[in-house]
């Protein structure tokens, strides 16, 4: 076991999972961000969504699940053509299988310890490749308002 944790030190069990994960996720920037100007460049984000996920480890082979994601991230404008950023985002499962252990014992039957959670931390680069979509619209129109 490589955790310090008493409770998982307790549990004396340990896995290894591959799994699909896709979700559709919305942001929310809390500063004006236009992906293709220096000025407003950097924004941090918060974001949210849907997703679902499939395992293909040999103790929860073919465990699929509805997956709730939201998390925290920076993104901001390296050019006018490409962005960089980093987004940690957590995951909630609503099945106990991911890691091929269900329920292991009655005190974590509550909403936080009955699923599995797991969370991403994703470094990003992005490239605009089409050029006549420059500007966002919607900017524009709050602009003028």
């Amino acid at each position: 076991m490589d955790f310090d944790n008493d409770l998982q030190q307790s549990r004396g069990m340990s896995f290894n999972t591959s799994f699909l994960d896709i979700a559709l996720n919305t942001e929310f920037n809390f500063l004006e961000y236009r992906p293709t100007k220096r000025n407003d460049n950097y924004s941090p984000y918060m974001t949210g969504g849907i997703g679902y996920n499939l395992v293909f480890s040999p103790e929860a082979r073919g465990v699929t699940s509805l997956v709730l994601t939201w998390g925290a991230g920076f993104k901001l404008n390296v050019s006018r053509r490409v962005s960089a950023g980093i987004e940690w985002t957590f995951r909630k499962t609503f099945n106990d299988r991911l890691d091929g252990i269900e329920n292991h014992g009655p005190e974590y039957t509550t909403f936080y310890h009955n699923n599995d959670w797991y969370s991403i931390v994703g470094i990003f680069v992005t490239y605009k490749f089409l050029r006549y979509l420059s500007e966002c619209p919607a900017y524009d129109q709050i602009n003028n308002y």
